[in-house]
């Protein structure tokens, strides 16, 4: 059975792969996924998570911390008392989550470079939802620059639900600055850019592009 995933994995048909985890099973979760409601590869997914959770390294990656204003430029403060917000949420907990790091910003010369990193930021509507499990999520992306270089990840993230929408919206604004990176957003949410059109910071924020609007 081993084998014939291994098989399976590494073909075009990512949907047959899925469902032959189905029929086949080796946990109970492989039972329940569906190929039907999904886009993603839901098989390779699984793999990845099972990967991460034997991995002490890899569960631990990241350095959690703080982004904070020091003369005009956002620092980096780390600090391992903080705590990632959970996933699957638990609304017994506090969701506050905090700025996880996995790669520091690349410096040429003095400043990082243009176009080089590029977020997504899932902000959320209100500041008080009891009832409501969403979180806002951001992430940092880094895109090729030369050889030699790492590219193609992620490289920070910061998802959590802080007690207002407007200290979300500052920390992801610190992340943008520390990165040098220009945010795509869901913006049929308008606070986010109210909030940085507020902190003149319209310019952290890319422009809806062109093909959205046509299909909208």
């Amino acid at each position: 059975y081993e084998k014939e995933r291994e098989r399976r994995k590494t073909g075009k048909d990512l949907v047959a792969y899925t469902q032959y985890l189905q029929c086949y099973p080796f946990t109970i979760a492989e039972v329940f996924m569906s190929s039907s409601q999904n886009i993603f590869p839901i098989g390779l997914l699984q793999d990845q998570i099972e990967r991460i959770m034997r991995d002490k390294q890899l569960v631990n990656m990241g350095v959690k911390g703080e982004l904070v204003m020091s003369e005009g430029k956002v620092e980096f403060r780390p600090d391992a008392s903080l705590r990632e917000a959970d996933f699957p949420i638990n609304k017994s907990r506090s969701n506050e989550g905090c700025v996880v790091i996995y790669e520091e910003p690349h410096y040429q010369g003095e400043r990082i470079p243009d176009k080089l990193y590029i977020a997504g930021t899932d902000p959320y509507a209100q500041d008080q939802a009891d009832t409501s499990p969403s979180l806002g999520s951001t992430f940092i992306y880094k895109r090729f620059f030369k050889a030699g270089v790492t590219h193609d990840k992620i490289v920070a993230e910061y998802t959590g639900r802080p007690k207002t929408s407007d200290e979300y919206y500052e920390n992801v604004r610190k992340l943008l600055i520390y990165y040098n990176a220009r945010c795509l957003y869901e913006n049929n949410i308008p606070g986010m850019k109210q909030y940085f059109e507020r902190k003149n910071s319209l310019h952290l924020l890319f422009k809806e592009p062109a093909f959205v609007k046509d299909v909208i």
